[in-house]
């Protein structure tokens, strides 16, 4: 259990700008991987102050603020931690309970007694009351849009003016007002900077421009750098049962210079010695075994599938005992229609197509 060691009422909430990082910390995290199997039962409220009261310093044992922070929650994924320490480690978490509480009918429990004193503590808060009206916004603006079907109630979600929907959005009307809500104001007075904007904004709004492609592939770039280690995770982490080596010589065309001519075929990270393809397997058989499921079991190659030729491919996965060499399906079709007809044939097209559709269809 957590206990209020700091002589000090606030909470060291984290964030910049003027907004709070909702995220939860590393140690959040622990907790909840704690407490996820756990089965914990809610205490009295009267019991549950007591415990607070006595863990506080004598000089804050009368301070109603203290007093709250250093409560532990009787419920959630954070069951036993203080109030305080679930606004400074999980505070997106703490907003979406509090809003969630003023939303739900009142019920007569222990748990729900415990959720209205952690809501009367994060409201004491100005940044934690601001991020907990922006959820109610967005909830809200959710469901107009759903019932309304006017996307102009969206909320624009980002900047000074993310609990603002498209069409009350000073920035759209800066044109008619002469300028957009000061930063300063728009934080202090939310609900007055939305009804000044509603009331100011009825002209129709100036053409802006589209942001360029250029620019969108930058954002996109920049969003996918912060989930790099995700999506690599997502990448390696899948495994399936049948593979496909395929071999070109049109890249190996264009080697020039003291390359030119080291290279038959190119087999992705291939080079003269074979090197690479067999490094490449080897690694790609490690995957497999590292993870602790079944090896390939098939392996389409474009060439040397048959006869002795068979074992060439084979053997660069020598962990794989009953893999299974054959040629794929496009080099068949190709090598099939080498034998009737001809790339320059009228019919050739109609010939593939209707091969393609008896095989696949």
């Amino acid at each position: 259990m957590s206990k209020q060691s700091s002589a000090s009422v606030e909470p060291q909430l984290r964030g910049w700008n003027q907004f709070l990082k909702l995220s939860a910390t590393p140690e959040a995290s622990r907790v909840e991987k704690a407490n996820e199997s756990q089965v914990f039962r809610a205490r009295e409220p009267s019991v549950v102050r007591k415990e607070a009261i006595s863990q506080l310093p004598t000089g804050l044992r009368t301070n109603h603020t203290a007093i709250l922070g250093a409560t532990t929650l009787e419920f959630g994924l954070y069951y036993g931690q203080t109030f305080r320490w679930a606004l400074e480690n999980a505070t997106g978490w703490v907003v979406g309970v509090v809003a969630k509480v003023m939303e739900e009918p009142k019920v007569d429990s222990f748990i729900e007694a415990n959720k209205k004193l952690l809501e009367r503590y994060a409201l004491t808060f100005p940044l934690v009351k601001g991020e907990v009206e922006y959820k109610l916004a967005s909830l809200k603006s959710t469901k107009d849009v759903y019932e309304t079907g006017d996307v102009g109630l969206t909320l624009v979600r980002f900047g000074e003016f993310r609990d603002l929907s498209w069409r009350s959005c000073p920035c759209l009307a800066e044109k008619s007002t002469g300028g957009c809500v000061s930063p300063a104001a728009r934080r202090t007075s939310p609900r007055k900077a939305s009804a000044s904007a509603s009331s100011t904004a009825s002209a129709t709004p100036a053409y802006r421009r589209v942001p360029s492609a250029s620019w969108l592939l930058f954002v996109y770039v920049a969003d996918c750098s912060t989930r790099l280690a995700e999506l690599k995770a997502n990448i390696t982490s899948t495994f399936g049962t049948v593979l496909k080596m395929d071999s070109t010589k049109r890249v190996v065309r264009k080697l020039s210079g003291s390359a030119g001519g080291t290279a038959a075929w190119a087999t992705n990270v291939d080079n003269e010695h074979g090197q690479g393809l067999k490094d490449m397997t080897r690694g790609l058989v490690s995957r497999y075994q590292a993870a602790g499921v079944p090896p390939p079991q098939l392996l389409y190659v474009d060439r040397d599938c048959c006869c002795k030729f068979h074992m060439w491919a084979k053997n660069f996965f020598p962990q794989c005992e009953n893999l299974l060499v054959r040629l794929d399906i496009w080099h068949f079709m190709r090598r099939l229609a080498s034998c009737v007809t001809t790339e320059s044939h009228p019919l050739y097209g109609t010939f593939m197509s209707r091969l393609s559709a008896t095989i696949f269809r």
